[in-house]
């Protein structure tokens, strides 16, 4: 009986890439610490949800100024009711919005984040959605009810340029690509939040 001489085995090696969302995740690292994003969230809407009697108040006032003399103080009640309802689930989807495009922006454009090697980092557009959104929610609930857009616009505006200044003074010995681009995204970013 011969036996074939049998081909030297070679071991093959697979470099595992993962999945494109694990590629994604190390090409693309969040630069806000997670729990972070969520706090922000968490504290904007536990101000929203302190803001209800205030803002039923508000619109208690108001509402029978508009309706109709012969509509239900029922009907206008609920209205009221579902308006608020309503409200607060538009600010809830707008808030979740404004962090999904803050993480981008940081994901993809300015990777630099405050502090830089700590575990809870924040990165600058998520900052703005901070400092603006909680600016206004407690300007509102000391002020009794929400200023016009047109009034709140200049002093969100001022709130985004001094974090923009603080959070590059802060992150200067990083390096930061694409400087002036990232001003004027985090201007226009305050603004859009201003706006709403």
């Amino acid at each position: 009986m011969t036996t074939l001489p049998s081909a030297a085995r070679t071991d093959v090696t697979v470099d595992y890439q993962g999945t494109a969302r694990e590629r994604r995740k190390k090409e693309f690292p969040r630069v806000t610490t997670a729990w972070v994003s969520w706090a922000i969230f968490a504290i904007a809407m536990t101000l929203i949800l302190v803001r209800i009697p205030q803002t039923k108040a508000y619109l208690d006032q108001q509402v029978p100024l508009e309706a109709p003399a012969d509509m239900e103080p029922e009907l206008v009640e609920l209205s009221v009711s579902v308006a608020l309802l309503l409200g607060v689930v538009a600010f809830m989807m707008v808030l979740g919005i404004y962090l999904s495009v803050a993480s981008y922006l940081e994901r993809h454009l300015f990777k630099v984040s405050f502090p830089a090697t700590s575990t809870p980092r924040i990165g600058l557009f998520t900052s703005i959605v901070g400092v603006t959104v909680l600016f206004v929610q407690l300007w509102a609930l000391i002020a009794g009810a929400m200023p016009e857009s047109a009034l709140r616009f200049l002093p969100v505006l001022g709130v985004t340029v001094l974090t923009t200044a603080a959070f590059l003074f802060a992150t200067r010995s990083q390096k930061q690509p694409k400087r002036g681009l990232v001003i004027v995204l985090a201007m226009v970013f305050g603004c859009a939040i201003a706006v709403f």
